[in-house]
């Protein structure tokens, strides 16, 4: 599963639950240690979402930010 991939559905599952806007270009993947994240941030790098992604591909969105992602 590629990059593209993981945020057009994180962003499809975001889109179902609000409607606030999220800046494409501010968004993306991060990796820390052996978890992957998918991230969408506002323009002005605020974050508005957090999706893990599970090792079955599948992505679960937290509600806590984690510690090592917050800016």
């Amino acid at each position: 599963m590629n990059n593209d991939d993981l945020l057009k559905r994180a962003l499809s599952a975001w889109y179902r639950t609000s409607f606030e806007a999220v800046s494409v270009e501010d968004s993306g993947i991060e990796k820390q240690g052996d978890l992957m994240y998918v991230i969408l941030r506002q323009t002005g790098q605020e974050i508005l979402a957090v999706y893990r992604v599970r090792n079955d591909g599948q992505l679960k969105r937290l509600r806590r930010i984690p510690k090592a992602l917050r800016s």
